[in-house]
């Protein structure tokens, strides 16, 4: 076996990556799953689209989860929801059985392994899983199902879900490129991981071949055991193509189960190989590192005004050695509609991400896949809740971590794990161009900072000690400080690391955040309803070459403009039909580059949250709008009426009055603005989307997660 790690000075300017997983090369690949040689098969998703750049799009590539992280691999079986019963009662005797219709997904599969799980109060329990035979009834396929139950639970009303995954792969695997020139100075860069259905079918023996003609030279081995928890996540590799430079040779993949059992499960997966040329330190070309805290409210960082210090770091680092964009205007109000505006540069109407649980149609390309479509590395690292890879946030990444244990506000926390993953995710690019999105919950309720956080800000705005007797609002935002101090360590540490690694001078930092929090400044807490500033208000800071110190841009810009930023900022066009502004332009001209935009915020939110957890009836959807330090928003009163409320925010910027409660009318280009913001929306969305997608009209919801619902849950989103 033989690992290379090679410093960045030694290399010759940056080379084309060569992505095996990409369709040119895969389509040009054979495979033998056990049954012969054959083309890798199409996605089962694949169909045309009328975007330009659609050779980007990644929305069919083959994908697998291991351990919580999902990359792009050559081959994957066959995986869906085949039972789903949320109130299913347990026989007296413990026994279930039935014949059940395979999906379509699932209809060529000879054999499936069956995982089947219950929900007993907020507990997932996972039974033994097994392996069938599908059967053919009238030229339909079809699956028995024959589960016991423990016997604690016989009589008891549970969920019920089965998971199905074809197992026809045989336990020997191979994969065959078709005949590459290897480049000067290359590395074959790539990971392997076993599905876990074949966790406990014994070592897998991975091994890379270079093969010209008939002649094979091994590159690369490897043996992984997933038996041992220690072994079922990715093993990253990076093989030296040196001896092979100038020459055209075949790349093969082969795996092999050893020792071969009864049961003969072999489901090995080769994630993203890649043939790659590291590239020297280059600061015209700078890397991106996008942070988002979910939850920040601008309102409660020392760089906007705010009385305690929360946040030194992002003082000094970002707003004396960057620059700050003073109000930037939040795309929604919850975590999903706002992040896929800031991939996409649409408005949730637009992009169709109106609650947590939908997909983004393939037809929307994100700016990730046009940054990895330019051959630039790309990685994610969040911590789960909204942001699933499935839903189309993992779009467009080479790499996407997700962190998914349902208790993640504890005192020891998120971001520390988050940023520790991405020293080491930076550790492994440091010689190539990257984009990489981190996203922490850390600050999000529940508020339970560290226990080393306890006496840190001990007294209100007017001085008062904040003790036990203190109003619960007023505690919990001193809770909230407290973590938006404790991220602002974290990432103290974070970019010191990046310092180390040599990265300083050539990244790109970019920190924002999805939406705010409220604490009875209006009435309410937390959000995802009213849009007030102290949600719809989110930081956004910029520091790294080229990035203007001391700068702050007072001019509103809003989470639509972040995919062209990033787009600009690599060189790639931004996504299809995105209504932001590259905000680079504001470095040479200041407000005037975004002067005069109308920037939107929708709320999808049914329900409000109250003094002391009272819940308030919320009508949905609700719409604001910006233009200048000038706001409108409007309510649906649920009877067919609505009204508005119009703030002046430079005279009255903790919005006090509201001045459509008196005789003065809405703003009329704000009021033309909303009046017409739903059919522009519309219009846009079936500009971007072939006319005989039904998307268009009715966003496909994501197959059902036991795990992510237990996130949720414990994120507060689910009851």
């Amino acid at each position: 076996m033989l690992l290379v790690t090679a410093a960045a000075c030694d290399h010759p300017a940056p080379t084309q990556s060569i992505r095996l997983v990409d369709p040119e090369h895969r389509a040009r690949m054979t495979a033998d799953f056990g049954n012969g040689p054959a083309p890798l098969p199409a996605a089962p998703e694949a169909r045309p689209s009328p975007a330009p750049s659609i050779t980007a799009a990644t929305s069919d590539y083959p994908r697998a989860e291991i351990d919580d992280e999902t990359r792009l691999v050559l081959a994957a079986p066959a995986h869906e929801v085949l039972i789903y019963a949320p109130w299913f009662e347990i026989a007296a005797s413990g026994a279930y059985r039935d014949t059940v219709g395979a999906g379509d997904l699932l209809a060529g599969a000879a054999r499936l392994w069956l995982q089947p799980q219950v929900q007993v109060g907020s507990e997932w329990l996972r039974l033994p899983g097994r392996i069938v035979d599908v059967d053919r009834q009238d030229g339909k396929p079809r699956v028995t199902v024959d589960l016991r139950f423990p016997e604690e639970l016989a009589g008891r009303t549970v969920a019920l879900v089965v998971e199905a995954t074809a197992v026809d792969w045989g336990p020997r695997i191979s994969l065959r490129s078709a005949p590459l020139l290897i480049p000067r100075k290359a590395e074959l860069e790539l990971a392997t991981g076993v599905f876990e259905p074949a966790w406990n079918q014994g070592p897998v023996r991975f091994v890379v071949e270079a093969c010209a003609d008939s002649v094979c030279e091994p590159l690369y081995e490897t043996r992984m055991d997933p038996a041992q928890a220690s072994e079922r996540g990715w093993r990253d590799a990076a093989v030296s193509l040196d001896r092979y430079a100038g020459r055209t040779v075949a790349l093969v993949f082969r795996s092999e189960l050893s020792p071969t059992t009864a049961e003969e499960l072999s489901l090995p997966a080769w994630a993203n190989p890649t043939i790659r040329v590291p590239r020297r330190a280059d600061r015209s070309a700078p890397n991106v590192v996008m942070l988002s805290i979910d939850t920040l409210s601008a309102k409660h960082l020392p760089t906007y005004g705010y009385f305690r210090d929360t946040a030194p770091v992002l003082t000094e680092t970002f707003a004396r050695g960057g620059t700050v964009f003073t109000d930037c205007v939040a795309a929604a109000t919850a975590t999903p509609q706002a992040h896929m505006s800031m991939f996409t540069g649409l408005q949730p109407l637009e992009h169709g991400i109106t609650t947590g649980l939908l997909v983004l149609d393939p037809a929307i390309l994100t700016v990730t896949e046009h940054i990895r479509a330019a051959g630039i590395a790309t990685g994610a690292i969040t911590e789960d809740g909204w942001l699933g890879a499935t839903f189309g946030f993992g779009r467009g990444f080479d790499e996407y971590k997700e962190n998914k244990s349902a208790d993640i506000m504890t005192a020891i926390g998120q971001v520390d794990a988050t940023f520790a993953a991405a020293k080491a995710w930076l550790g492994r690019h440091t010689d190539q161009r990257f984009f990489l999105f981190l996203h922490t919950f850390q600050v999000h309720y529940p508020y339970a900072p560290p226990a080393r956080y306890a006496n840190l800000f001990p007294a209100d705005a007017d001085g008062a000690a904040i003790d036990a007797d203190a109003p619960a609002a007023v505690r919990a935002a001193r809770s909230y400080d407290q973590e938006i101090r404790y991220v602002d360590d974290e990432l103290g540490a974070l970019l010191a690391a990046m310092d180390a690694l040599g990265l300083a001078d050539n990244t790109v930092f970019i920190v924002t955040s999805d939406h705010g929090e409220a604490f009875l400044e209006h009435g309410f807490l937390q959000h995802g309803s009213f849009l007030f500033e102290e949600v719809t208000h989110v930081p956004l800071l910029l520091r790294g070459p080229g990035i203007p110190h001391g700068l702050r841009v007072t001019a509103p810009v809003g989470h639509v403009d972040l995919a062209n930023t990033l787009a600009s900022f690599f060189a790639v066009e931004p996504p299809r039909g995105s209504r932001g502004v590259d905000l680079r332009r504001t470095f040479a001209e200041g407000n005037s580059a975004v002067d005069g935009a109308f920037y939107f915020t929708e709320s999808w939110g049914s329900m409000a949250e109250g003094p002391d957890g009272t819940l308030l009836p919320f009508f949905a959807p609700a719409f604001a709008v910006r233009q200048g330090q000038r706001k409108t928003a409007r309510y649906p009163d649920g009877g067919g009426s609505q009204r508005s409320e119009c703030y002046d925010l430079a005279a009255d910027p903790d919005e006090r009055t509201n001045l459509c409660a008196t005789a003065i009318p809405e703003p009329a280009d704000l009021a033309a603005a909303l009046d017409a913001y739903r059919d522009v929306a519309a219009r846009r969305r079936a500009g971007i989307i072939p006319a005989d997608e039904t998307a268009a009209e009715a966003p496909r919801q994501a197959p059902f997660d036991p795990e992510r619902e237990d996130k949720l849950r414990a994120l507060g989103y689910l009851q």
